[in-house]
């Protein structure tokens, strides 16, 4: 049997507290928090690996593809940290022109005083 939207639309209005009151309850299931937390970290995941590919896919400095960070060439204008991204818009494309992709190694040198 298939509803028009009328129909549909209808009975969200007569039954919107009933719908309210399970929409609590089925959000709270263990089940449907593990669904939401396994799809947000594959979301974070793929939007990492876009970011990643725009920028070339390897290190500005010694050109390796392994453990690859974003760094901010100047602290004070960070927003925010780019890791946790889980929706590309304007903002991170903003965000994102502030950085060097770099892999762990040179990274922690930076940090550390030892590359420029």
């Amino acid at each position: 049997m298939t509803q028009t939207k009328e129909a549909r639309r209808k009975y969200r209005e007569e039954n919107r507290e009933k719908i309210r009151t399970y929409k609590v309850w089925y959000e709270s299931t263990p089940e449907f928090k593990a669904r939401r937390r396994e799809y947000r970290r594959t979301l974070k995941q793929e939007n990492r690996k876009k970011m990643i590919w725009w920028f070339g896919g390897k290190c500005e400095n010694c050109g390796t593809t392994s453990q690859l960070e974003f760094h901010h060439r100047v602290p004070e204008l960070k927003c925010f940290k780019i890791s946790s991204v889980k929706f590309i818009n304007s903002k991170v494309i903003d965000e994102l022109e502030k950085c060097d992709l770099l892999c762990k190694t040179c990274h922690d040198n930076i940090h550390c005083g030892g590359l420029v």
